[in-house]
């Protein structure tokens, strides 16, 4: 269903070229109806696992090439966004859809605030991160806002050039798991606030615009684009969250409730503090 998306298949549809930017993460490294895919590395994640578990992890210079190759897959996705825009702006009469799964902030951890190398596999005290990785999170997502923000004003100039108005997407698959494994079968409920809250940062024309909520979740943000740009009847999804582990990832429980309840007590503590 990923690599043969419904979503991409409507941009298609309606006229648009579709560019598949490779991700570290299969599988979002490949899409069969792509009419380009962007090729960004040579060690995917589960080549790391292999690798990790060979007589290849004897060889500290091994986890070193592997943080290495995920740097520089990461910087080559980011590049290849302004690099389309451009192609779209000299080359290209038909307008482009673009979709890029950047595994990053996600751990390994392996970017310090400034872009310098780090390592840190994201490691736990208990079923908590600890202090190490929460810092090295935060080094990491601060470095990778500023990489986005600057690569989101690149495609925005061509567009400019271009006479052409880019209409973008920044939207997180998942949040983070620092309160607990998310491979549990009953989580605590503090990960599920965490895991199910994510940026969802949309640049679209005014008449879009205007259809667009702040409590708006993100399974209908492309429902309300393509609805306005096809003049296509895609009703809007209900707000509901479903939780998974690794081990049986169809097997899916609803806890929306759950999350609205912690919500609610978070609202209520910082009203009282």
């Amino acid at each position: 269903m990923i690599r043969d998306s419904a979503v991409a298949r409507a941009f298609q549809k309606g006229g648009y070229r579709y560019v598949h930017v490779d991700s570290r993460s299969a599988p979002f490294d490949y899409s069969f109806t792509a009419n380009q895919n962007i090729d960004c590395g040579r060690t995917y994640p589960i080549m790391e696992q292999l690798i990790r578990l060979s007589i290849l992890s004897l060889f500290p210079q091994t986890f070193a090439y592997l943080d290495d190759e995920a740097r520089r897959h990461t910087l080559k996705e980011l590049a290849a966004l302004p690099d389309i825009a451009r192609f779209q702006t000299r080359s290209e009469s038909r307008p482009v859809f673009v979709f890029a799964h950047i595994l990053c902030p996600h751990e390994p951890f392996i970017f310090g605030a400034a872009g310098e190398p780090t390592s840190n596999s994201g490691a736990r005290d208990g079923k908590r991160w600890t202090t190490a990785t929460n810092n090295a999170y935060v080094e990491q997502a601060k470095y990778i806002q500023l990489q986005t923000l600057d690569t989101v004003k690149q495609i925005i100039a061509e567009g400019r050039k271009s006479g052409r108005r880019p209409i973008i997407i920044v939207q997180g698959d998942h949040g983070t798991h620092s309160t607990d494994y998310i491979s549990r079968v009953n989580p605590d409920p503090a990960l599920l606030q965490e895991r199910f809250g994510i940026l969802n940062a949309v640049l679209v024309p005014d008449d879009i615009k205007v259809k667009l909520t702040d409590d708006m979740v993100s399974v209908n943000t492309f429902r309300v684009i393509l609805s306005s740009l096809f003049d296509v009847d895609l009703p809007s999804l209900p707000a509901r969250q479903n939780y998974a582990t690794y081990a049986h990832p169809f097997k899916l429980s609803d806890v929306t409730e759950q999350v609205k309840a912690f919500r609610q007590r978070q609202q209520v503590g910082v009203t009282r503090n």
